[in-house]
C-alpha cells in the first residue's frame, strides 16, 4: 500500500507508477490534485483532448473537470521514455524514482537530478509532495520533510509566464504553489510577500497551527542564517482591526519566502 496526501491505495504491482502522461481513457482510476493541494482518488468519466482535461468522479460521487497537469494516473512497468518530455534516454540512462519507478532525464526534473543520484534511492518531486502534503501543513520531520525542502528551492514553472487578474488573486493557468496545482486564494492559501504567488496550507512547512477562516496580516524577514526556510511572523492586530477581520470573508494573506 502507498499513501498519497492521506489517500491509501493498494498497488497491484511493485512497479505501479503514478505518472503525468495524458493517456487517460474513460474508466481509468486516477489521483487528482484539488485546490487544497492534496491528491484525491477518482475515476475518469470523460476525456476532452482539445481542452486537455478529464471529467473525474470522486469517491463522494461528485464530478469535476480536472486539467491534465493535475491528474496522476497508474501504469504498470518502468517506462522507457522520460515522463516529462516523452523522449527516450540520451547519452545517460533515465533516472527512475524509487517509489513510482517513473523515469526522468536529469535536466527535465525540477530541480535537476544530481549526477550521483541512484535509482535505488532517488525520489521524484511528485512522490515527495504526494507523501509530504497534508491538511494543516506539510510534514516537518523525517526524510520526506527534508526532501520537500530541497524541492522547494525551485518552482516547476516560470512565475513570469502566469497571467494574473488585476488584484493578483487568480491566474489563467490555474498554477499555484510549489506543487503547480490549482488553488483558490480565499481557501486556506498563503500569499508570498515578495512575488505575490499563492501557496497551499498543505504544502507549507512553517505553520505551527491550522489556518483559520480569518484574515491575518504578518511581517516577513529572511535572515541569511535561516537557510532559505519559510518564515511567518504574526503582526499584532488592533481591536478595531480584529473586529473587522472577524467579519470578513475567509481570506488568509501571510507573506512567506518562495524561490524566485
Amino acid at each position: 500500500r502507498e499513501t498519497y496526501s492521506g489517500v491509501t491505495i493498494k498497488l497491484q504491482c511493485s512497479h505501479h507508477a503514478v505518472v503525468n502522461a495524458f493517456s487517460h481513457i474513460e474508466g481509468d482510476d486516477v489521483l487528482a490534485r484539488w485546490s487544497d493541494g492534496l491528491l484525491y482518488l477518482g475515476n475518469v468519466k470523460r476525456v476532452n483532448g482539445v481542452k486537455q482535461c478529464c471529467l473525474v468522479r470522486f469517491e463522494d460521487n461528485s464530478e469535476f473537470w480536472v486539467l491534465r497537469k493535475d491528474i496522476h494516473s497508474f501504469s504498470v512497468g518502468v517506462e522507457e521514455v522520460c515522463c516529462v518530455c516523452d523522449a527516450p534516454p540520451l547519452k545517460e540512462p533515465l533516472i527512475n524514482c524509487l517509489k513510482c519507478r517513473h523515469g526522468y532525464h536529469p535536466e527535465c526534473h525540477t530541480p535537476s537530478i544530481e549526477p550521483e543520484a541512484d535509482s535505488n534511492s532517488w525520489i521524484c518531486r511528485q512522490c515527495v509532495f504526494a507523501v509530504a502534503t497534508k491538511r494543516g501543513g506539510a510534514i516537518k520531520r523525517g526524510r520526506f520533510a527534508r526532501l520537500m525542502q530541497i524541492m522547494k528551492l525551485r518552482l516547476p514553472y516560470q512565475l513570469s509566464s502566469l497571467d494574473w487578474d488585476p488584484q493578483h488573486l487568480t491566474n489563467q493557468q490555474q498554477c499555484y504553489c510549489y506543487c503547480a496545482g490549482p488553488g483558490e486564494w480565499n481557501l486556506k492559501m498563503l500569499q508570498c510577500g515578495s512575488c505575490g504567488q499563492w501557496f497551499h496550507e498543505a504544502c507549507t512547512q512553517c505553520l505551527t497551527k491550522v489556518l483559520l477562516s480569518i484574515t491575518l496580516y504578518c511581517s516577513f524577514a529572511l535572515p541569511l542564517s535561516n537557510h532559505n526556510r519559510e518564515v511567518i511572523q504574526l503582526a499584532v492586530l488592533g481591536l478595531m482591526l480584529l473586529v473587522f477581520t472577524a467579519n470578513s470573508s475567509a481570506v488568509v494573506i501571510l507573506p512567506l519566502w518562495c524561490p524566485m
